[in-house]
């Protein structure tokens, strides 16, 4: 075996370990593995997009893909050729929309009352259904960290998300690194995301 064969088996030994500690619901795990890839991913779609916020969300996107593929993931694979896999498959989505969008008239219409009426009010109600679940899933987090006594990660979400504070202040707050303050806050985003998702497939199913 060559010795980058070798550094190969390496690797994806210590990703197959990722993946099987985020299946048993290890979210240090997980931590690590966005660690790992996400600025590689950010590099490569950098230089795909030039949208900064296109660029974020399709990195985001990217890991909600494997974290929803999880439990299905053949861990023969290498974790690194499938996440750019995920992500070249979403970035050409993302742009034929464009194209799509950009090439196409938008017809303006004039839609009755009723179904207005009908429309704003399933929006409404399921803005209400999503509020409630993510503050359900919130409240569920912040019961693991208490018990896990994880109290950097707790403050460190609150500042994120409540104070909304950026990163480089909450940084020097809580004594961490800009690059860990963002791994919590990608960590967190894609963890929501991907419990939202299954929650609304089983609701569609039931």
């Amino acid at each position: 075996m060559s010795t980058s064969d070798h550094f190969s088996a390496r690797l994806l030994s210590a990703d197959t370990l990722l993946v099987r500690r985020i299946r048993d619901g290890d979210e240090r795990a997980w931590e690590l593995l966005i660690a790992k890839y996400e600025g590689r991913l950010h590099a490569y779609v950098s230089r795909k997009l030039s949208d900064t916020a296109s660029v974020d969300d399709m990195v985001q996107d990217t890991f909600l893909g494997l974290h929803l593929s999880l439990p299905h993931f053949d861990e023969t694979r290498s974790i690194e050729s499938y996440l750019f896999a995920i992500c070249g498959f979403k970035i050409t989505d993302h742009l034929r929309r464009l194209q799509k969008t950009s090439s196409q008239a938008i017809p303006i219409e004039s839609p009755d009352r009723a179904r207005m009426v009908s429309s704003i009010h399933r929006s409404r109600e399921r803005r209400g259904d999503e509020e409630k679940k993510i503050a359900q899933l919130l409240a569920s987090d912040i019961r693991k960290w208490k018990s896990n006594q994880d109290w950097v990660k707790l403050a460190c979400i609150e500042l994120l998300f409540v104070s909304r504070l950026a990163n480089k202040v909450i940084a020097e707050k809580l004594g961490l690194t800009e690059q860990k303050v963002a791994n919590y806050k990608s960590d967190y985003l894609i963890r929501m995301k991907s419990q939202m998702s299954s929650s609304q497939k089983s609701k569609d199913f039931c």
